[in-house]
């Protein structure tokens, strides 16, 4: 999806960054809220959209 925003090495070193944030973040003793009730539905939803984007962007290449 970023393609056309970021050469792949930028997009390697963001990416890097990130987990490494993320994997401290899950570390941490930071409270963090779970998914929950309607939450769990809006998060699927969102996944099936972005899922159906990509696989379009794909498809439409070939």
């Amino acid at each position: 999806l970023f393609e056309g925003f970021f050469t792949p090495s930028t997009f390697s070193i963001i990416i890097y960054a990130l987990m490494m944030i993320l994997s401290a973040l899950n570390l941490s003793s930071i409270p963090t809220p779970k998914f929950g009730g309607k939450w769990v539905y809006a998060l699927v939803a969102y996944v099936i959209v972005m899922t159906s984007v990509f696989g379009w962007m794909l498809w439409s290449r070939y």
